[in-house]
């Protein structure tokens, strides 16, 4: 096996995550790895993202809510925490990007979670 070292600058590497998440992949190196040599990522997030979508229709207007509250507890227990924090990533930039709608971005609390509010 060979290893690749690669230097790219701060805002290269931030388009390139970009790309990455907006593809639906937790990281560059899946992402590099599935467009130039057809492997497939660790981890779907396709349907993690479906459930947090679901979970999100179904609670009050102006609930305040974490990733992880969309979740059961042993769902959320399935995934480990590099990809707890991924899933959190690419959901925040959805979010951003308007590609998930019907909630707004708050705070971060002292755990650094991400919470949300259902418009």
């Amino acid at each position: 096996m060979k290893l690749i070292k690669w230097q790219i600058t701060d805002e290269e590497y931030r388009k390139l995550s970009d790309v990455a998440i907006k593809k639906g992949f937790g990281t560059i190196t899946d992402y590099l790895e599935h467009s130039h040599f057809g492997k497939e990522p660790q981890i779907d997030y396709s349907e993690p993202l479906k459930e947090f979508q679901e979970n999100v229709k179904s609670k009050n207007s102006q609930a305040r809510f974490r990733v992880r509250d969309c979740f059961s507890d042993s769902e959320w227990a399935i995934l480990t925490p590099l990809q707890r924090r991924t899933l959190g990533r690419i959901i925040i930039h959805k979010v951003r990007s308007g590609e998930i709608t019907g909630i707004k971005e708050l705070e971060k609390d002292t755990a650094n979670a991400q919470w949300y509010r259902k418009d």
